[in-house]
């Protein structure tokens, strides 16, 4: 299988669990990662993220591979904007 039919077969659910995982370092069943499952993780998060990612995060990969990281200032700008939207 190569990623494309990887990702294809994938709904956002998993993609969001996949997440959650490397964010708190366990499955949903409390198992923790094993760090072969970390790296493969991380791996697949990055790629998805290159894929898909069209908002600049505080850490992220765009389209063309750069890596992408803001600074403190940017994310609160980011963030102000981004309340202003909603109220509005």
């Amino acid at each position: 299988m190569n990623i494309d039919e990887l990702f294809s077969k994938m709904d956002d659910d998993v993609i969001q669990k996949l997440y959650t995982a490397i964010e708190i370092g366990k499955w949903e069943n409390n198992e923790p990662l094993t760090k072969q499952q970390k790296e493969e993780v991380m791996q697949l998060i990055i790629l998805h993220q290159n894929r898909e990612n069209t908002e600049k995060q505080h850490l992220s990969v765009d389209k063309e591979g750069n890596l992408i990281h803001l600074s403190k200032d940017e994310l609160i700008a980011q963030f102000d904007d981004s309340k202003n939207q909603r109220i509005l």
